[in-house]
């Protein structure tokens, strides 16, 4: 392959190309373990990885037709059926058993899950129990630990415990930014190697279909980077169709994913999703020098930990989101009080420009109505204002944001206001804005964040950076981002807004609000709590009762995501 011209047409074609990759059917698995799926219906294998037979000292296509109960003991059988009729559509892998399989009877750890109607089965070696024991053993003290740690330093504490839970060379805590770029927020290294502290990486270094199943499948180890993938036998399925393999911890990885690691020199890795209020908030991104295999104890002690972090982070982010909304309300009830008196709407919102502020979280606010400006704090100039009056007039909708001046106005970096929040009050071209500074962020990549294609004969493709040197950059024209709760708070004031008469109302679902959200934290309290209890029974229970106490985990930390997205929906 050689390097593309790299012009704005064939780059965006390498764009797309990667963005339709279908990565979550690569049609072979990592050689590091096996892959048995059968038929449903009469428990008959479908499918299995080319390398099974080597446990069974037979070619692997003669495996496909059996029974599966020729490969795996009656009481696995028993628990994988089991954990099949109980799925009920959830695609997660779960731990299974620890069972004696093939002529030599090795002991590998069992894991399951449901897809495209096929019970999938996942085998890998089984390490040392004692080694388990002390993982487990050690990752209830991690989150102790953890727990009581100062907020200012909670990252950093969870890269060093997760480091000293799987012993890789580097450990860091990667979360992404609005434009779904990423950065390193905290960081544990060993001696020798490079930092990327409060480095950024694009938002293509992972597309879009890479998050959704990181999302999906929380853990992904890849032991060596240089491996050499194990196809599936057969390769489709009856319909004509790969494998489905998202909720497989097996599954190959993108060839372009490990051509990225190895510029990076990196030869093995191992990432775990944090998931707050059921988005990507970021990763915990794992690197090693050498070939390093992560034993199926050490993936469930480093997920235990990292759904803590979830919950956390997820009580931490509603009980701030509780905060602003209490602090708008009290300023829209202050509003509502005046519009409800029959005042003059132009005099009322001449007084109420700083009130109209502090439900808006901004840093400025601007009111057109019946023709005419009423400003208060950071506000654009008088040409900036009309471009502005003709971007919202052509957004044809009710409330809208952008933090990106340049999106509004093309001369927007030379001006102190970015952030735009847009409420149309009016059906004759009334608005109130919330403003926002522009920030003049300094920003260091891990490496140039521009793009490089190469041709392929599917067309070109993105190619991996070679080098991660830092390279920094200023960033002006753009404000902190609209959050989902900014859009909230001005969806409130603009009912608000357009409604007049409808005072009463909003204080009884202010009243519910509060109520729900107070509701809320006792539980997030409660659940890590329970989550506490859970892991100490996890260390005395021993890796036999892993599968049941996960899965228990797993039950509460949906349970808490459900509870906090209703109540997010109700308001």
């Amino acid at each position: 392959m050689t390097p593309a011209s790299g012009t704005d047409a064939s780059l965006q074609e390498a764009i797309d190309n990667c963005a339709r990759e279908p990565i979550h059917a690569s049609g072979a698995i990592q050689p590091h373990g096996y892959l048995i799926a059968c038929d449903m219906g009469d428990w008959r294998v479908s499918h299995v990885s080319a390398n099974l037979g080597e446990l069974f000292d037979e070619d692997a296509a003669s495996l496909v037709g059996r029974p599966l109960s020729d490969l795996l003991e009656e009481h696995v059988v028993d628990s994988v059926r089991g954990i099949a009729l109980q799925a009920n559509g959830d695609a997660n892998a779960r731990h299974v058993a620890v069972a004696n399989i093939g002529v030599m009877a090795q002991l590998h750890e069992v894991s399951t899950h449901v897809a495209q109607g096929l019970l999938h089965i996942e085998l890998q070696p089984h390490g040392d129990p004692f080694v388990a024991q002390q993982a487990l053993a050690l990752a209830h003290r991690m989150i102790a630990h953890v727990e009581g740690s100062d907020a200012s330093r909670f990252h950093q504490e969870v890269a060093e415990h997760v480091r000293r839970l799987v012993g890789y060379d580097r450990v860091m805590v990667y979360r992404f930014d609005h434009d779904d770029a990423g950065e390193v927020i905290a960081e544990s290294l060993a001696t020798g190697n490079e930092s990327y502290l409060e480095q950024r990486f694009p938002a293509s270094d992972i597309p879009p279909q890479a998050r959704a199943l990181y999302l999906h499948n929380r853990v992904r180890v890849i032991p060596d980077v240089r491996y050499q993938p194990t196809p599936i036998v057969p390769a489709m399925r009856d319909d004509g169709q790969p494998l489905d393999l998202s909720g497989h911890l097996l599954r190959s990885v993108s060839p372009v994913h490990l051509e990225y690691l190895r510029n990076m020199g990196v030869a093995a890795s191992m990432s775990i999703s944090i998931v707050v209020h059921d988005r990507l908030w970021g990763l915990i991104a794992c690197h090693h020098g050498t070939p390093r295999h992560v034993s199926a104890s050490g993936r469930v002690a480093a997920e235990l930990l990292c759904q803590f972090v979830s919950l956390h982070l997820s009580a931490e982010e509603s009980a701030a989101h509780a905060r602003a909304e209490s602090a708008a309300e009290v300023a829209r009830d202050a509003l509502a009080l005046r519009l409800g008196s029959g005042a003059d709407k132009a005099e009322v919102l001449a007084e109420a420009m700083p009130t109209l502020a502090a439900s808006l979280r901004c840093d400025g606010i601007g009111a057109f109505v019946q023709g005419h400006w009423l400003l208060h704090g950071s506000h654009p100039d008088a040409d900036a204002r009309a471009a502005l009056l003709r971007w919202a007039d052509a957004r044809r909708e009710q409330v809208f944001a952008s933090a990106e001046g340049a999106q509004w106005h093309p001369a927007a970096d030379n001006w102190p206001v970015a952030g735009v929040l847009a409420l149309a009050i009016g059906s004759t071209g009334d608005y109130v804005f919330g403003f926002r500074d522009g920030q003049a962020r300094h920003v260091r990549w891990a490496g140039r964040p521009d793009k490089r294609t190469v041709d392929t004969a599917a067309g070109p493709r993105l190619a991996p950076r070679r080098s991660f040197a830092e390279w920094e950059q200023t960033v002006h024209g753009t404000s902190r981002p609209w959050e989902e709760l900014d859009l909230r708070l001005g969806q409130r004031l603009h009912a608000l807004l357009r409604g007049h008469g409808l005072t009463s109302t909003l204080a009884n679902d202010s009243e519910l609000d509060a109520f729900r959200r107070r509701h809320l934290l006792q539980q997030s309290r409660g659940r890590l709590q329970h989550l506490d209890m859970l892991l100490q029974q996890l260390v005395a229970g021993g890796m036999a009762e892993t599968a049941s106490l996960d899965a228990r985990l797993a039950a509460l930390a949906a349970e808490l995501e459900a509870l906090e997205r209703n109540a997010g929906r109700d308001d």
